[in-house]
This record gives structure tokens, sequence and C-alpha cells, in this order.
């Protein structure tokens, strides 16, 4: 069973990775998408979101058609021990190419910035189980 979680901003009201020769780096990936349009392959990008102290890296999902979607946690086959302490899901742990858990205070600051749409993804043998989709509200 895999499990992805992809945070989006959406307006409501192969991997691949691209340095930014910018002072400010985009503040998720629907802005790595808009700034970096000849390169609309999925993989490790660099961001800063409003607020946090240093640029990070993030896994950014572009197979949808709508693509930009932030990776927040992938699990594919277990070669990772979720079983973790807090300050372990605080910072953060995993492989972004692989399976991982984006961190809850850079997702506190991803999420704090704008509206964002929130889709869950469950898998099994490459057939997509369940689909789920909400909106975080700032």
């Amino acid at each position: 069973m895999r499990t992805t979680i992809f945070l989006y901003h959406h307006i409501i009201g192969q991997s691949s990775f691209f340095f930014y020769q910018q002072s400010t780096y985009p503040r998720d990936c629907t802005e790595v998408q808009e700034q970096c349009s000849s390169n609309n392959s999925s993989g490790v990008f660099m961001i800063k979101p409003d607020g946090y102290p240093e640029p990070f890296e993030v896994y950014c999902d572009n197979t949808d058609s709508s693509g930009g979607w932030t990776v927040i946690q992938r699990r594919t086959d277990g070669s990772i021990d979720f079983r973790r302490d807090w300050d372990s899901y605080k910072s953060g742990f995993g492989f972004l190419s692989h399976e991982f858990w984006l961190g809850n205070e850079k997702l506190s600051f991803l999420t704090n910035q704008k509206k964002y749409q929130l889709v869950i993804k469950i898998t099994h043998i490459k057939r997509l189980l369940i689909r789920f989709l909400t909106i975080i509200s700032v």
C-alpha cells in the first residue's frame, strides 16, 4: 500500500533539481512551476515559505495536469520507519526521492501563507484506492 500526501496552492477566491540564482525563492511548488515553465518534470526543488528562516528542499509533483503539488509525505515500501518521536516529526525525516515526512514546522510555514488544497492518495499495486481532497484555510 502506498500513501502520498500532496499540498497544492489553488487560487480560491525523472527527478530533477533546480538551483535558483535569484535572491528570492519560490514559496511553494506552484510558484516553482510558474517560474520554471520550461521544466515541468517532478523532482526536488528549493523553496522558502514566508517567514521561514532559510530555503529548504521539497519534492514537487507535476505528473497531474495541474502540477505544482508540494508532496509532504510519501510511503512506498516501508523502508523508512515512521514510528518516530515528536522531534522527528517536527523536523522531518526520510529521503525526498523515496519515503519521507516533510516536517511539521515546515508544513506550518507552508500552510500559513495562503489557502491550499490537500490531497491524500492511497494506492495499492499501482491502482488508486482512495483520493481525498480538502481545502486548508489560513
